[in-house]
């Protein structure tokens, strides 16, 4: 039967109102080139499974470490191997000797290229002026004599140039962030530049030379992909 009418007016106003959805932007968002593949064999050997997965993996891992300051082998980063693994439901002897052999490797490569101190995981979600909203978070951020400087974990291999050029526009957000959040970047006192950290062969390269906020803005605003249309409506 149909609702009475007064049922249905106290429905109404007890509805939650509809929120707006502001799309997200994430910094991998404005890539404009392929992900370059990896070589077939790394250096702990073959990948005893799925090589694509096991990579997002590995980096995640390779993050997590540096992140918490286990840069080091020992009990707590074989933990975290096996955390992984079980997660992937393959907690067995073939796939731990690798990942952790792997995550070695990386973590060496990171104390050969390590940067100065600074602030981690400096998360952020900032407004485009468009509707928009640029979330993400940068992984170290640093301050030099004449700038401050963003740092981004990388554990890839293959080619560094198709690398770098593939990961530039990313580098550009967090940049632009970056000049966003600290007060003498936003009023133009310093510069902020912006640097891969290649964890598989011990490398970190300057990808963005020191830039001012406003030439940030502006090569952010050109780099951006184009909005797909009206934020959906609804709760």
């Amino acid at each position: 039967p149909p609702e009475p009418p007064a049922a249905a007016a106290i429905a109404a106003a007890i509805a939650p109102l509809p929120r707006r959805r502001d799309p997200l932007v994430k910094p991998s968002d404005l890539a404009v080139t392929e992900l370059p593949a990896e070589p077939a064999r790394s250096p702990a050997g073959p990948a005893p499974s799925d090589p694509r997965e096991l990579g997002r993996q590995r980096g995640t891992l390779v993050h997590g470490c540096i992140e918490d300051g286990l840069l080091t082998p020992g009990p707590a980063t074989l933990a975290r191997v096996d955390h992984t693994l079980a997660t992937l439901g393959r907690l067995d002897d073939e796939h731990r000797r690798w990942l952790h052999q792997e995550l070695l490797l990386h973590l060496d490569g990171y104390r050969r290229a390590a940067p100065p101190p600074g602030m981690h995981e400096v998360a952020f979600q900032l407004p485009l002026g468009d509707g928009r909203w640029l979330r993400g978070a940068i992984d170290l951020l640093y301050r030099a004599p004449d700038r401050w400087v963003v740092v981004d974990y990388k554990s890839n291999r293959g080619d560094e140039a198709a690398l770098i050029e593939h990961y530039r526009p990313q580098l550009l957000a967090y940049a632009w962030a970056a000049s966003r959040i600290l007060p003498d970047v936003r009023d133009g006192s310093v510069p902020v530049s912006a640097e891969l950290l290649f964890t598989a062969t011990g490398r970190r390269v300057e990808v963005l030379p020191p830039t001012p906020h406003d030439a940030l803005t502006t090569a952010l605003q050109r780099a951006l992909p184009a909005p797909l249309g009206p934020p959906p409506a609804g709760p």
